[in-house]
């Protein structure tokens, strides 16, 4: 059973932010040649933009 969650407009910014500080730092480190932190990278870009019809961007 599926369920909705339902965030605050402030909630959302903060998981922004959050997300934004992961997008940095891993590109930081692959730029120091830590390859790996290129999965780091697609993931957090897939929680900023993916869509589905049960889930939601968070820039969506």
């Amino acid at each position: 059973m599926a369920f909705k969650v339902v965030l605050t407009v402030q909630e959302l910014e903060e998981h922004l932010r959050e997300q934004l500080e992961f997008l940095e730092l891993s590109a930081e480190s692959y730029d120091r040649g830590k390859d790996g932190e290129a999965k780091r990278l697609a993931s957090t870009i897939r929680v900023l933009v993916h869509e589905t019809r049960s889930s939601h961007s968070l820039l969506g």
